[in-house]
């Protein structure tokens, strides 16, 4: 219902565990162009890792990436709060928000 788009980006060069950190929910909020009619009640997620800065070693689970051993995930949208699924049409912009930290990444509708 939307092309797709960057949900989060995290860069974990010298990166430094702080246990007082570790457990600090992080977010970011997008707004999305809807490009067809519909009942928004998931999202699907797939990550793409660059493990050097030349770009050559990459992990993807890009459902482009057939000799992926990983697949994507799905978050679904309703339901776990009991939010109905959300009705819209093409041009409409919704809100997703995403949080996460240090094991799980969670997305809602905004």
């Amino acid at each position: 219902m939307s092309e797709p788009f960057d949900i989060v980006n995290v860069d974990l060069r010298g990166y430094k565990e702080d246990k007082a950190e570790k457990r600090k929910r992080l977010g970011t909020t997008s707004m999305i162009t809807c490009i067809a009619p519909g009942t928004v009640s998931a999202v699907v997620m797939y990550f793409d890792m660059d493990l050097d800065e030349e770009g050559e070693f990459m992990i993807s689970t890009a459902p482009s990436n057939v000799e992926s051993c990983w697949s994507q995930a799905i978050q679904l949208l309703a339901g776990e709060n009991e939010e109905e699924p959300k009705v819209v049409v093409v041009g409409e912009e919704i809100e997703i928000e995403c949080s996460y930290n240090d094991d799980r990444v969670k997305v809602e509708l905004g």
